[in-house]
């Protein structure tokens, strides 16, 4: 019933149905940029937005407080970015196994949608430089950015450490504030292939997570808002299967999701972890209490897929795709989404809440190829 439903939903293509104006436009993410999409007009060319080449992990910052809302009115993009030694450096080395054992040093830059201001929030040292001759190597190496709101109004985290260290610094940037911090030392997080290890924020702490591959062992380390330690677990994943997600679920529980679409669920108090018996879902982070649910599973056929219901009439029928947790978001408001996959292979699409479906002109086969879409911000939590 649910592989029908999943096809049946790829081939209809309803007519488009204009939706209220949304304050936040679609940021989608191909070949190392990033484009604009304004939802009430998706036959309209995406708008590009930057001309870097190297763009990676973008995450949207969105927040419904005045204060948030003052400075970033239609939303804000953070990313990492290679910096110009860093590209000099990839000019220079042919081979590309070796590029692929390491992580290269990376800026995090700050794009403000309202504006169209970009600029770095953390950037590289004065004596930068990466495989010169007779000059040793140095810079920041940086996981992906996170975004989380808090109590005063949001933060951006993230990890890094020089280049060729073997000790990360979590780190944080308060917008409203317009200041960089550090969070902790993770002492106690090994450091695999030069990587900076991931991290996620919430107002309980922060959870970092250390691994050599998606397979195998899993390291995952809770430390509370000050940035002391509270408990480590580790876990293993089998071979057969693959870590795609993590992050906290509430106040006591951090978890994570595996490619097979099984969540699994780690105690911050005892460490003890157990297979959710409940769904985990995706929701709209500025929109919780209103937002539809974005539930993940598997098809023995289709592989991963993503399905959407209304949270007001449990008896309407849901919504289903093909499409890992980066190829779906929702909404500022919760209720409608952008998800890759339509028309074509990394084509995308606008999923209105009445079920209505818009394709976006310029993307899939025949254009941009997306590998991943941003809309509004969003959380996991446990029903």
């Amino acid at each position: 019933m649910l592989k029908r439903l999943i096809l049946c939903c790829l081939l209809a293509l309803p007519a488009f149905a204009a939706a209220a104006q949304p304050v936040t436009p679609i940021i989608l993410w191909a070949a190392g940029d990033l484009y604009a999409v304004d939802p009430d007009n998706p036959n309209q060319l995406p708008r590009r937005l930057t001309e870097d080449g190297t763009i990676s992990d973008p995450v949207m910052i969105r927040s419904d407080t005045d204060s948030m809302l003052s400075l970033f009115p239609s939303g804000a993009v953070a990313y990492r970015s290679l910096p110009a030694f860093a590209r000099d450096a990839l000019n220079r080395i042919q081979t590309d196994g070796f590029i692929a054992d390491f992580d290269l040093p990376t800026d995090l830059m700050l794009y403000n949608l309202a504006t169209g201001e970009r600029r770095a929030i953390a950037g590289q040292p004065e004596d930068a430089s990466l495989f010169v001759d007779g000059v040793p190597d140095a810079g920041f190496v940086r996981s992906a950015p996170h975004w989380s709101i808090n109590s005063m109004g949001g933060m951006l985290v993230w990890t890094e450490l020089p280049f060729g260290g073997n000790t990360a610094v979590a780190m944080k940037y308060l917008p409203i504030e317009d200041r960089t911090a550090p969070i902790t030392i993770l002492n106690n997080v090994p450091i695999y292939n030069g990587r900076a290890p991931e991290i996620r924020a919430r107002r309980r702490g922060y959870l970092v997570h250390s691994a050599p591959s998606a397979s195998g062992e899993q390291a995952f380390y809770v430390y509370d808002e000050s940035g002391i330690l509270l408990r480590a677990a580790r876990v293993v994943v089998p071979d057969s299967e693959a870590l795609i997600a993590f992050d906290w679920l509430d106040f006591d529980t951090v978890g994570f999701m595996l490619d097979s679409a099984r969540w699994f669920l780690i105690d911050i108090h005892t460490g003890a972890v157990s297979e959710a018996a409940q769904p985990v879902e995706l929701l709209s982070q500025t929109a919780i209490a209103m937002s539809k649910p974005v539930r993940f599973g598997v098809d023995p056929d289709l592989g991963l897929f993503w399905e959407i219901q209304d949270i007001g009439d449990p008896t309407l029928p849901s919504y289903a795709f093909p499409g890992a947790p980066d190829q779906v978001a929702l909404a500022p408001g919760g209720r409608d989404l952008v998800f890759i996959g339509l028309p074509s292979f990394g084509g995308a699409a606008i999923w209105w809440g009445d079920g209505e479906i818009a394709p976006i002109a310029g993307t899939g086969l025949d254009g941009l190829l997306v590998g991943a879409v941003l809309w509004g911000s969003m959380t996991w939590s446990i029903e």
